[in-house]
């Protein structure tokens, strides 16, 4: 069982696109496929990337201020914004930062915690991570709010303990079913030092930025993100040609579909595409227009404006006569695709719910509690967005 991912727009090969795949492939072994296979392990994730057919500009962004060249994409540019949705809610401590949130909700101090931890391991060390993952988001699961945090002054403590109370509480829970986790012990320590680090390059952020105005500088993040969003979706239509003629961004993404495709045997019949931002609509052109022929047991598409897209009537297959006040109200699910699941955060600008648009969808929504760019860019970073998206497939399975 094959699973392709299409990513969105502003994605670019280098150092942080290797790493963040990755985190990303051991994610969904741990979580989304071991609801699906036996052994998600042996499943072959493929990434096909489109980025080098994206928008180039001319003046390398001279349109934009010069304070907003900056975008997206270093590590200190995730936590910074992180650091800003803390600031807007309470004075901040560079020294509890992690310990507030945890205080909170453990279970996102864990998705935190990822998140500034992707970008800084290799592809053993994300494996070791999605690991610690399963086991941590458990641990959150059944002690969201555990006592033993009212002890902890800071978060080196924070830090210090986690690991060990997780530990402790594997040691004595008990499970009474053939299907529930028979943990191992929860991991060296030395897997935890990917943690430790994202957690340290975090804190100095936090310390670099506390009492200072961030808004300015994620306005600027904001607007360069924008100018590459609009930028390659512009390319994507103006280029994507016609079913006898695709463009190079539908040719690169159906060739690994049809690489996946030929995987499939009789005892293992099923493709699963799961879809971020832009990949969605492109997703949602090929298999409708371009390939109508490629069956798709589950569609994901996450952080996507495929309902937007249709609303505007963009898409190759899109009819004019179907709308909110036509006899037929709502377009089909295409028939190529069994399952589809859509996730939005209503936090996630770029985010869109697809029921009222599309008929034989589940929206469903997650929030991740981050504000603007973050909201759209770190839903694969998260453990418990994984774990979330597990359940769902599990609900449709059951």
């Amino acid at each position: 069982m094959p699973l392709v991912f299409v990513h969105g727009v502003n994605v670019r090969q280098g150092v942080s696109y290797d790493k963040e795949i990755n985190h990303r492939n051991a994610l969904f072994q741990k979580f989304l496929l071991k609801e699906i296979v036996q052994n998600p392990d042996n499943v072959i994730i493929f990434n096909p990337y489109w980025g080098d057919y994206g928008v180039k500009f001319a003046w390398e962004k001279k349109s934009l201020t010069q304070s907003a060249i900056e975008e997206l994409g270093s590590e200190d540019e995730l936590p910074l914004i992180l650091i800003n949705q803390i600031q807007l809610e309470q004075e901040l401590n560079p020294d509890t930062v992690l310990l507030e949130v945890a205080k909170k909700s453990l279970a996102d101090v864990i998705d935190l915690l990822w998140a500034v931890s992707a970008s800084g391991v290799n592809k053993s060390q994300a494996e070791d991570l999605a690991d610690l993952a399963v086991r941590a988001v458990n641990y959150a699961k059944y002690n969201p709010h555990p006592d033993w945090l009212n002890n902890i002054e800071n978060d080196q403590q924070f830090l210090r303990d986690l690991p060990e109370e997780i530990n402790k509480w594997e040691s004595h829970t008990v499970y009474n079913t053939e299907d529930s986790p028979q943990w191992e012990v929860f991991g060296s320590n030395e897997n935890w030092n990917p943690i430790r680090k994202g957690a340290s390059r975090f804190r100095s952020n936090v310390m670099s930025w506390a009492g200072k105005p961030v808004t300015n500088k994620i306005r600027n993040i904001l607007k360069g993100e924008i100018a590459n969003f609009m930028g390659d979706v512009f390319v994507y239509l103006s280029k994507r040609g016609v079913e006898d003629k695709p463009g190079d961004i539908v040719k690169e993404i159906v060739d690994t579909l049809l690489e996946a495709k030929n995987l499939i045997n009789i005892e293992d019949d099923k493709l699963i595409v799961v879809a971020h931002s832009m990949g969605g609509n492109i997703i949602y052109d090929i298999l409708t227009h371009f390939r109508p022929d490629i069956e798709v047991d589950v569609l994901v598409t996450v952080g996507s404006q495929v309902a937007l897209f249709e609303e505007m009537k963009l898409f190759h297959v899109s009819d004019e006569t179907v709308t909110a006040n036509s006899e037929v109200n709502r377009v089909s699910k295409p028939a190529n695709v069994h399952r589809w699941i859509n996730v939005f955060d209503f936090n996630d600008f770029l985010g869109f719910a697809t029921e009222s648009v599309f008929e034989g969808v589940k929206d469903f929504e997650y929030r991740t509690g981050n504000v603007l760019v973050a909201a759209h860019n770190t839903y694969f970073n998260l453990p418990i967005f994984h774990e979330r998206l597990a359940e769902k497939i599990r609900d449709l399975n059951s």
